[in-house]
């Protein structure tokens, strides 16, 4: 279960867009990446695209994002629904109950409790309470997310 989120890094930033075969494109960062890629603007959360657009004053009446204007319509009027999924992933929730007894595991096993490893598993365990409420990804280097997972370096 573990290798699965791991390799699904979430797309935490929108870099720059561009059009490029007649396609919007926009140049994105993954979670724990240092490289940005070029991806199709629909493949990218609206939510990430709106904080863009508005960071960047890009007008959604411009024909290239007006699509994002009625992306946006829609999620406002379906976030209840999205909330109701999330908290009654019965199956996800499971999963995510293992990955938090995991890390205060492999936290519990330290000898250094003020160690590097320490407190990133440590941060990582205080990350990984709030998923199930809020979403989103806990952020840990390859090594750490190896021994999470029950793998040899």
């Amino acid at each position: 279960w573990c290798k699965d989120y791991i390799r699904e890094a979430e797309i935490v930033d929108v870099c720059d867009h561009r059009v490029f075969c007649s396609t919007l494109q926009v140049h994105v960062l993954h979670d724990g990446d240092l490289e940005p890629e070029w991806k199709d603007a629909k493949d990218v959360d609206t939510d990430l695209l709106q904080d863009y657009v508005e960071k960047h004053g890009i007008s959604l009446k411009d024909r290239r994002w007006k699509w994002l204007q009625n992306e946006i319509k829609k999620a406002k009027k379906n976030w209840f629904a999205k909330a109701q999924d999330r908290v009654s992933d019965v199956k996800r929730m499971a999963e995510y109950s293992r990955f938090v007894e995991s890390l205060h595991r492999a936290f519990k096993k330290r000898e250094d409790p003020n160690s590097k490893e320490s407190k990133a598993l440590g941060q990582a365990f205080k990350l990984s309470l709030d998923i199930g409420k809020h979403g989103g990804r806990v952020p840990l280097d390859q090594l750490l997310r190896m021994e999470i997972a029950g793998k040899k370096a």
